[in-house]
Order: C-alpha cells, then sequence, then structure tokens
C-alpha cells in the first residue's frame, strides 16, 4: 500500500469513530443519563447569593461611583483592612479612596464579565473587638462575602480588586478590599 492510501483508511476511520459523539450542548448533557441536565442552570443554582448581600452591593457600586464619602462611611465598619493595612475609615477615605476607586475600576463595576464571587471562612482573631461587637455571628467562624473585580490583566496575569463584606447585626458591611497582581493599595 502507498502512504496516500494508508492516509485515506486511517481518515476514514477517524470519521467513523467519531460518528457516534454527541456535539450538540444539550445531546452531549443527555448522552449517558436518562434526564437531560441544563449545566449552566446547573452551575449557576449551586452558589446562591443572599439578595440583601447583593443589594448591599448595588448600593456600595453606586455610592462609590458618586463619591459619597458620607454614605461610604454609614455602609463601612469604622476600621477597613486595605491591603497590609487597617486604617480608620477617615484615614482610608483621606489617603485611599481615590487610588482604590480608581476610573478604570468604576468603569468595570457596570460589567458583570470582569466580576465573580466567593464566600471566605475566617476565623474570629482575624477580626478586632470593635467589629466582633457588630458582626452577625453564631459560631467561631465568620464568611467573608467577597466581590472580586479584574481591574486590567497585566503581563502577568490578571490584577484582582477584592471588596470584602460581612454581615452585621444592621446588614452587611464594607469590611475593606485588597489587591492582587498589581500595586498594594493604601501605602
Amino acid at each position: 500500500m502507498t502512504p496516500s492510501k494508508y492516509t485515506t483508511i486511517l481518515f476514514t476511520l477517524l470519521l467513523f469513530s467519531c460518528g457516534n459523539n454527541p456535539t450538540d450542548i444539550t445531546e452531549a448533557n443527555t448522552y449517558y443519563t436518562d434526564k437531560p441536565i441544563d449545566t449552566v442552570r446547573k452551575i449557576a443554582s449551586q452558589q446562591i447569593i443572599d439578595p440583601d448581600l447583593l443589594n448591599s452591593w448595588t448600593h456600595f457600586k453606586e455610592v462609590v461611583s458618586a463619591r459619597n464619602y458620607k454614605e461610604f462611611k454609614n455602609i463601612s465598619f469604622s476600621n477597613l483592612h486595605a491591603c497590609d493595612t487597617t486604617l480608620l475609615i477617615e484615614n482610608f477615605v483621606g489617603k485611599c479612596f481615590l487610588e482604590v476607586f480608581d476610573k478604570p475600576l468604576l468603569q468595570k463595576f457596570a460589567d458583570t464579565l470582569y466580576s465573580d464571587y466567593v464566600d471566605r471562612k475566617m476565623e474570629l482573631g482575624y477580626f478586632s473587638q470593635a467589629a466582633l461587637k457588630q458582626i452577625d455571628t453564631k459560631d467561631s467562624i465568620i464568611t467573608l462575602r467577597q466581590f472580586q473585580i479584574i481591574k486590567e490583566l497585566t503581563a502577568d496575569g490578571a490584577w484582582t480588586m477584592t471588596f470584602d463584606f460581612v454581615k452585621t447585626k444592621k446588614g452587611y458591611k464594607f469590611f475593606g478590599c485588597y489587591s492582587f497582581g498589581g500595586p498594594i493599595c493604601c501605602r
């Protein structure tokens, strides 16, 4: 046999072997099951975000975008964690606010493509006594509700800013922020 005949035979076998593989996503989801599975809906339903938290996040973005410092203080803890530092809210507003909430970040707030959400479990020792008095806690673990925004793509990867919220007795409050992959904030 000539090399071209081998190629033809191999190509034909390849086509026949792929003939039964599902290519349609619905068919792929149901191929080995009795019931259809909507993969997107299944993944989306795995993490349900508290509607009160979503309202707090939306309000937070509006307050920050409007540079409403008075309301920012109302929806935040009196001490904010900013990267490697803890600052009084007044110091954060004076020193870090415009640096953290700059124009590129504010533009990303509106686009959900650049944002993500995670729960991060923290032990009580991470929180100050003043914060613990406000936090709604029932055990020795507190959950930081963290919204992550990709601020920009750098040569080293995504520069992500995180914004942490904690549930208090009066609803969710802004606890602090952190910078990953870019300059450390509030220096």
